[in-house]
């Protein structure tokens, strides 16, 4: 397990990685591969990061900004025992490297292989036909997305076959068959 640092090269943090109830320590199912490396989001949840802060004031210590910056802080602990306390959540949100198993035809199926060995992904992932039901699910989430127990500002829009995403390929930071459509930030 690593940060994602500069891009390149990110820190080390398999031991914290670990402590993380949601992260199996090995692969479930039947068809489990060789080698699996995915990407993925750790983050607290919203009553976690409020207990974390409170926590915090009551030893004299000063809060953290967001839950994001806590969720980055606490998967960097030097002490593995205080990144378990924090209580960190974490969903697999793209494909990386396989080997011992066919290669996914698409993200969707992916991330459906992901669920099958034990790895969790976001319950609010959807699969649209068109550029239409990307912006109509957009609009429906950005409703939804304030009531939910974790931190959101926007989704991904990712094309899903992956002979598609060859096609489109990358620049030097970012996927082509992948965009992130931002809500307006909050004051």
């Amino acid at each position: 397990a690593a940060t994602r640092g500069d891009g390149r090269t990110g820190d080390d943090v398999l031991g914290n990685a670990r402590t993380i109830a949601a992260v199996p320590l090995r692969l479930a199912g039947k068809a489990v591969p060789e080698l699996l490396e995915v990407r993925g989001e750790v983050f607290l949840r919203k009553s976690d990061f409020s207990r974390i802060n409170t926590d915090l004031a009551k030893e004299g210590t000063e809060p953290f900004v967001n839950a994001r910056n806590c969720a980055a802080g606490s998967l960097r602990q030097k002490d593995p025992k205080v990144t378990a306390s924090r209580r960190l959540r974490f969903y697999v949100h793209s494909f990386a490297r396989l080997a011992g198993a066919a290669e996914p035809d698409s993200h969707s199926s992916f991330l459906a292989d992901c669920r099958a060995w034990g790895l969790p992904t976001s319950p609010e992932t959807r699969a649209c036909p068109d550029v239409e039901a990307v912006l109509a699910y957009y609009a429906e989430f950005k409703g939804r997305a304030e009531r939910l127990d974790f931190e959101v500002d926007g989704l991904v829009a990712k094309v899903d076959l992956r002979r598609e995403q060859r096609v489109l390929g990358a620049t030097a930071k970012s996927p082509r068959w992948a965009m992130a459509l931002k809500y307006p930030g909050r004051q």
